[in-house]
């Protein structure tokens, strides 16, 4: 079950084997959240468990037009991409299929927002630092869904 990131969540048991995205979780995301700046969502077995087994942070932002790649350009001016800030999955849950799962529920949050505000682009960050191999292959399979993947 995947839900927005709340204080009865146990932040602080989660352990993705990098630490700057444990960081991120416990420190930082329910702050962010908070200020309006992304939103984190979870995966947890229910909707009573307290163990995040995995999360990522989804925020919208502007890619400048230079980063655009050239045949996808639609103007001049940057483009609105929603925005992969952060994905991890807890080392006890890591090689399930739990990373795809998220990366794929927050193709389709994103996807419902654009058609609300607009969003022509995927940015895909840290992210794809913390857990590259896994990142690779649910980015091609996002591809194959005709979803443009873009790493600053």
């Amino acid at each position: 079950m995947i839900a927005h990131l709340s204080k009865r969540h146990d932040r602080a048991g989660f352990d993705s084997g990098v630490a700057e995205m444990n960081i991120y979780l416990r420190q930082q995301a329910r702050q962010d959240a908070e200020k309006g700046l992304s939103r984190t969502f979870v995966h947890v077995a229910d909707a009573t468990s307290a163990t995040i087994q995995g999360f990522y942070a989804l925020a919208f932002a502007l890619l400048a037009f230079e980063e655009i790649p050239h045949e996808k350009r639609l103007s001049r001016y940057p483009a609105p991409v929603a925005l992969l800030a952060q994905l991890a999955v807890d080392v006890r849950f890591q090689k399930q299929g739990l990373g795809e799962r998220l990366l794929f529920d927050a193709l389709a949050r994103a996807d419902e927002a654009s058609g609300r505000i607009g969003c022509t682009h995927w940015s895909l960050t840290r992210a794809r630092k913390a857990c590259s191999a896994s990142m690779n292959a649910t980015a091609s399979s996002a591809r194959r869904a005709n979803v443009e993947c873009t790493s600053r």
